[in-house]
């Protein structure tokens, strides 16, 4: 789990940096991008709330509590907010850091997003991975992932498709959609709580609830490939669907107290 929080994070620094302006950029002060108005230029908005109904051919980074993009991003859309939509097209990635995003739109490269939680709309097509770091994520059913999706996270929910591969490490996990090729998770064992106010942010904003922990696959569902799942006990009576590539569980071991108290001092240090 810590090496795909790792991964999430890092992957999240990188954009930020290759996307990083080396040319005169727009700063819009109230917030507004009206319909029909298009900026050639990276732009910087900072505002309570931002509203972008036009185009931008170029980066568009956004600071602000509220923020809903309905418009076109031809470039990054990198956020920091405490609730986010996004509804318009996006033709490179999102990069996200916030309370709460949801996206109903088609984004050209991967999303990068760390937060309370992310919801994958219905009309959502994500033409390459998908990155989450934080408390909740949900795919729903017509949402679309083109590659892999990877988590460290307490829950997550997949009932759209995943193209490719799907790895992480959760409290819990629930499969009803589809996945193109493996799935491999590290997983809780059942009726494990996770802590959803470890994961709050300063502003308001829809928290989803707790789903059950370990793994759920339901009949419906598809996968392409194998399925390989560790966690403290077998769950092979949730899983009630055959993979193509077959189920494989590996036996973890519950962390002792001194395993504790060493993952504390080293992260102290």
């Amino acid at each position: 789990m810590r090496k795909i929080l790792v991964t999430c994070l890092f992957a999240f620094g990188v954009v930020c940096t290759i996307t990083t302006p080396a040319v005169a950029v727009e700063e819009d002060s109230d917030g507004v991008i009206p319909a029909g108005q298009v900026i050639n230029d990276d732009v910087f908005i900072g505002t309570e709330t931002a509203v972008i109904d036009g185009t931008v051919n170029g980066n568009l980074f956004i600071n602000a509590a509220t923020v809903t993009v309905n418009g076109t991003v031809n470039g990054n859309l990198l956020v920091f907010g405490a609730n986010v939509v996004v509804n318009g097209p996006v033709t490179g990635s999102i990069a996200f850091a916030g309370q709460s995003l949801q996206v109903n739109s088609n984004v050209g490269g991967s999303i990068y997003s760390a937060g309370a939680a992310v919801w994958l709309l219905p009309e959502a097509r994500i033409g390459r991975n998908m990155f989450f770091a934080g408390y909740a994520l949900e795919i729903q059913a017509g949402a679309n992932v083109a590659t892999d999706l990877l988590v460290a996270c307490a829950q997550t929910i997949v009932k759209g498709e995943i193209g490719r591969d799907v790895k992480g490490g959760l409290n819990g996990f629930e499969l009803t959609g589809k996945v193109g090729r493996d799935i491999s998770l590290k997983v809780s064992e059942p009726n494990k709580r996770a802590n959803q106010f470890s994961f709050m942010f300063p502003g308001s904003g829809e928290i989803p609830q707790n789903i059950s922990s370990g793994i759920r696959v339901s009949p419906q569902a598809e996968i392409g490939g194998e399925l390989v799942y560790s966690s403290p006990v077998d769950q092979a009576e949730s899983i009630e669907m055959a993979p193509v590539g077959g189920v494989s569980y590996q036996p973890a071991v519950k962390p002792t107290r001194q395993d504790v108290f060493i993952a504390g001092a080293m992260t102290r240090l």
